[in-house]
């Protein structure tokens, strides 16, 4: 049975769930989903509204790993009503769990590390992370990245002086 897709990635869940595609991969639209395995499988996104993306999900372990997600706009919300709209279905599907790893940061030519955070993802900063930001004069109170966060000039702060972070996940 082909998997019907009408161009969004919540969409691919339900097709998943209506095609039962045991294994194999499906093109449509933009959007490739490749399953490895009933409860393994990949989608990429490219450019259907936008974005481009990557994910892999293990309906099993009930989580998603975000591999790569990238905004046409940077600073104008759209990337953070897009992950809450994927979020939302991706808990309807039944998985618990997102992960961003690795959220890369300016070193890379990227925002990850503080776009995550900022929406909500949890996580630590290594030792040299948390030792740069307080040798730049801000207090840390800890290691997790929402302690920096809650500050007034956290976000600020790590916008400026974060790096890479590893291992960042969200309830869904």
């Amino acid at each position: 049975m082909p998997i019907i897709i009408r161009g969004e990635v919540p969409d691919l869940v339900a097709a998943y769930r209506k095609a039962r595609l045991l294994t194999g991969t499906k093109k449509a639209d933009g959007l490739t989903l490749s399953v490895h395995a009933p409860h393994l499988w990949e989608a990429r996104v490219g450019a259907l509204d936008g974005h481009n993306a990557a994910y892999s999900f293990d309906f099993r372990a009930g989580r998603v790993m975000i591999d790569w997600f990238s905004a046409p706009e940077i600073g104008k919300g759209w990337g953070r009503k897009k992950f809450l709209a994927l979020a939302r279905a991706w808990r309807n599907a039944g998985l618990k769990v997102a992960f961003a790893s690795p959220a890369d940061g300016p070193e890379y030519g990227y925002t990850g590390y503080y776009f995550w955070p900022r929406i909500g993802f949890v996580g630590l900063m290594s030792k040299e992370q948390e030792k740069a930001v307080r040798r730049k004069g801000f207090p840390v109170p800890s290691r997790r990245i929402q302690d920096l966060f809650a500050q007034d000039g956290g976000p600020a702060t790590w916008r400026k002086y974060g790096s890479a972070l590893w291992g960042l996940s969200y309830a869904l």
